[in-house]
């Protein structure tokens, strides 16, 4: 599976970063990937 996200700027991508939805985003799919397993 692939996901992109696109930021209209650096800054804006930096952000989303700072505010963890990375991280979020990764947990979420290890679950997913747990739950199909």
């Amino acid at each position: 599976m692939t996901s992109t996200s696109v930021f209209p700027t650096k800054e804006a991508a930096q952000q989303v970063i700072n505010m963890g939805v990375e991280q979020g985003m990764n947990q979420t799919l290890d679950q997913l990937d747990a739950l199909l397993k």
